[in-house]
Order: C-alpha cells, then structure tokens, then sequence
C-alpha cells in the first residue's frame, strides 16, 4: 500500500496524472488577446511557449515551442461555456511565473489525434483550431525533472 501512495505522489507532483485523463498541452502564457473582444469572444490568441503532446502518444511531447496557438469556441453551447472559463483561466496566467496544463483526455487512443498547433508569432491569425475543452486548467510545478514541463521553463 505505501508503494501504491508513493507512486500517486510522483504522478501527481510532476503533472501528467489526472483523474480523468492526460493532459495535452503544457503552456508558459504570456499574453492572450480575446476575438473580437475581452467581452464577447469567439476566438482566442494564446502567446507563448507550449509542450504539445505527439498526436495519438499520449506520453510523448513534441519540443518545447515558443509562439501562439488560435482557437475559436466549438459549437456545442455547453463546451463552449466550458472553453470560456478555460480561457478566463488563461488570461488570470498571462504574464505569471506560473505554467499551465490544458487540453484534457481521456484513456481512448482515438482522443489524442488533431492536436492544436504552435504558429510562429508572425504568422497572421487565420483557420484557428477549434478549443476541446478538458478538465480545466491545472497550475504545474516548476520543480520537476519532468521534460515536457521542464523544458518549457528552460525555453521562457
């Protein structure tokens, strides 16, 4: 049994265990700007560095990548409304010390392809990814040995 909590305990600390799933995206924001406006978004530019999970590996992350990611909100009404208090999550993080994770899964393979990508920032906003909301946004520890978080602090 305390090897069983031992385990959990590791899991946890370095932020890819989830109750539900695991997590897709990890992301340093350092700004965010709402489409058309903060009051009424539809779409959202999320800047700065992301460790983005390889398509259909949900162990495995692509390099850390500095840049933006665009998302428009996905048409069903009540994901929607989950994708706006993400994003109200991402502009509380802006500019923060802090790193996030989002873009939640579950255990079935066919849930991790069609992940977002990283634009560079000078590419013109066009064809934004449509959010997937997940569980929420989750606070990741800076102190981990953990790559895809790791790496994305040495990047930012």
């Amino acid at each position: 049994m305390k090897l069983a909590g031992t385990v959990l305990l590791a899991a946890l600390s370095i932020g890819t265990a989830h109750a539900s799933g695991y997590v897709g995206i990890y992301a340093a924001i350092d700004k965010v700007v709402f489409e058309p406006d903060a009051d009424h978004p539809q779409r959202i530019q999320v800047f700065g560095v992301f460790s983005v999970m390889q398509p259909g590996r949900p162990t495995e992350f692509q390099p850390a990548q500095r840049g933006y990611m665009y998302f428009k909100l996905p048409s069903d009404p009540a994901a929607s409304a989950q994708a706006l208090r993400e994003w109200s999550d991402f502009k509380a993080k802006a500019g923060s010390s802090e790193a996030v994770g989002f873009w939640t899964f579950g255990f079935t393979a066919s849930q991790y392809e069609g992940m977002p990508k990283v634009r560079r920032a000078s590419d013109k906003p066009a064809d934004p990814d449509v959010f997937q909301p997940g569980q929420g946004v989750t606070t990741v520890r800076k102190d981990t040995d953990y790559a895809p978080i790791k790496t994305l602090f040495d990047a930012h």
